[in-house]
C-alpha cells in the first residue's frame, strides 16, 4: 500500500474507505477560516486529545472499532492485556453480527505499538493476530459452513528509529519571521507539528510561500519544502536547488523540471527521455525508488487530503521530526521508537495482504476498486 500524502492516518483511511477527508490532515490543524478584529487570519486549534475525544470521521465507517473517550484511551494506553482484550472483543463482535460480507474492523493500539515499544513488539502483536485469525476462520468454517477471507491493511508503513528532533522557531525568527497563531503581515508564519508525526504544516500569507519554503529547505533535518506556484504545479525547494512538477488530474500525467541545482529526488532521470509520464507510469517507475509516487502525493496533499490546506508542507530527512509537546511528553514517559508522515518509502509503504488472494502494489483509493467483496 502506497500512503497518500501525509503518510498518516486521517487522510489515507478516509480515501481507503471512500469517504470524505477531514477538515484537515489531523485533528490539530490551523483554522483559516477564523477572522480577527485586527484583520488577522488564522487560528491553531486542536491535538492529541481532541483525537481522543472526537475521533476522525472515517472510524464510524467500521463496524468494529473504540467507542467513546474510555475505549479510544485504552487503545492508545497498550499492553498485552489491552490487545488481548481487542482481538477478544474484535471475535465476540464478529460472531454477533448478522453480516454475512464486509465486516470491517478497526484496531487502533497497533499505532502506539509500533510508536512506543517498537519493531519487535508490533511482529510480537501481529503473530498473535494471526493466530486469532486463524482461530476466527476455523470457527467461521464450522459455524457458518463457508471460508472467510480476511485481508489485512496498514495505511501506511513506520521508520524504526529513534528520531533527531526539529525545532525551526528560532531558525525562522533569525531568518525575519515572527512566530505567530494568527497571520496578518507577510513575515508572519503559523505552524502546526501534529501529534507525534514527521511532517510539518506551515501556514502564511500568500505571497510569503515562496520565501517560507527557501528558508525551510536551510533549516537542518529538511529534506525538502513545497507548495502550489500555480494550481497544479507543485514547486519543490531544498538545500540543493528548486524544482517542479506540473500534474494534469485531467489527463493524469505529469511532468518535472529543474529550476536551478540539483533535484532532492533523485527523479529527473524518469523525465530526460519521456517528459511527461502518466500517472501509472509514474507510479511503477518509483516504486522502488526512496520516495514512491512523491509527486503526485505532494500534488494531492494540496488538493485532495485536506479542506485547510496548508500554505508550506515540509518532509524531513528520514530520522528527523519535527518537535512539539506531545513528542516530547510520550518520548519522556515511554519513549519513541517509531515515526511516519514523510514522503519517504519507509514512512509511506504499508501492507494489504490476504488469506486468499495476492494483491499487486495499491494506492489508497485503488483499493475498494480491487477487493470487489
Amino acid at each position: 500500500m502506497v500512503a497518500t500524502f501525509p503518510s498518516i492516518s486521517d487522510p489515507n483511511w478516509a480515501r481507503l474507505l471512500g469517504v470524505p477527508v477531514e477538515v484537515s490532515y489531523t485533528k490539530e490543524h490551523f483554522d483559516w477560516d477564523k477572522t480577527h478584529a485586527d484583520g488577522a487570519r488564522g487560528h491553531i486549534i486542536g491535538g492529541l486529545i481532541d483525537q481522543v475525544q472526537s475521533p476522525p470521521q472515517y472510524e464510524y465507517f467500521f463496524d468494529f472499532k473504540p467507542e467513546g473517550f474510555v475505549a479510544h484511551l485504552a487503545s492508545i494506553a497498550w499492553s498485552v492485556t489491552t490487545s488481548v482484550y481487542w482481538l477478544n472483543q474484535l471475535e465476540k463482535e464478529f460472531f454477533a453480527s448478522d453480516k454475512s460480507r464486509d465486516f470491517k474492523a478497526f484496531i487502533l493500539n497497533t499505532d502506539m505499538i509500533a510508536h512506543t515499544k517498537g519493531e519487535q513488539n508490533i511482529m510480537e502483536f501481529l503473530n498473535l493476530l494471526e493466530e486469532r485469525i486463524k482461530r476466527i476462520r476455523e470457527r467461521h468454517l464450522k459455524e457458518r459452513g463457508q471460508p472467510l477471507e480476511v485481508i489485512l491493511i496498514s495505511d501506511h508503513g513506520n521508520a524504526f528509529l529513534s528520531p533527531k528532533p526539529i525545532l525551526p522557531a528560532k531558525s525562522l525568527e533569525r531568518m525575519g519571521w515572527d512566530v505567530r497563531e494568527t497571520l496578518k503581515e507577510k513575515t508572519d508564519v503559523a505552524f502546526v507539528f501534529p501529534e507525534i508525526l514527521s511532517f510539518a504544516a506551515m501556514y502564511c500569507l500568500e505571497e510569503s510561500r515562496p520565501k517560507l519554503a527557501s528558508d525551510m529547505a536551510r533549516v537542518e533535518g529538511v529534506q525538502s519544502a513545497f507548495y502550489l506556484a500555480a494550481p497544479n504545479t507543485v514547486e519543490f525547494h531544498s538545500l540543493g536547488g528548486v524544482t517542479r512538477a506540473a500534474i494534469d488530474p485531467g489527463a493524469r500525467t505529469v511532468r518535472y523540471e529543474i529550476i536551478r541545482g540539483q533535484d532532492p529526488f533523485s527523479q529527473y532521470p524518469l523525465f530526460a527521455k519521456k517528459r511527461v509520464l502518466r500517472f501509472e507510469e509514474y507510479f511503477e517507475a518509483t516504486l522502488d525508488t526512496a520516495y514512491p509516487n512523491a509527486f503526485v502525493r505532494a500534488w494531492e496533499a494540496f488538493h485532495i487530503n485536506s479542506e485547510q490546506k496548508a500554505s508550506v508542507l515540509v518532509n524531513p530527512v528520514l530520522g528527523y521530526v519535527f518537535a512539539n509537546r506531545t513528542l516530547h511528553l510520550l518520548t519522556k514517559f515511554f519513549g519513541l521508537k517509531a515515526v511516519h508522515g514523510s514522503l519517504h518509502r519507509t514512512e509511506t509503504l504499508g501492507i494489504v495482504v490476504s488469506t486468499s488472494r495476492e494483491f499487486g502494489p495499491l494506492q489508497p483509493d485503488g483499493f475498494l476498486k480491487r477487493v470487489k467483496f
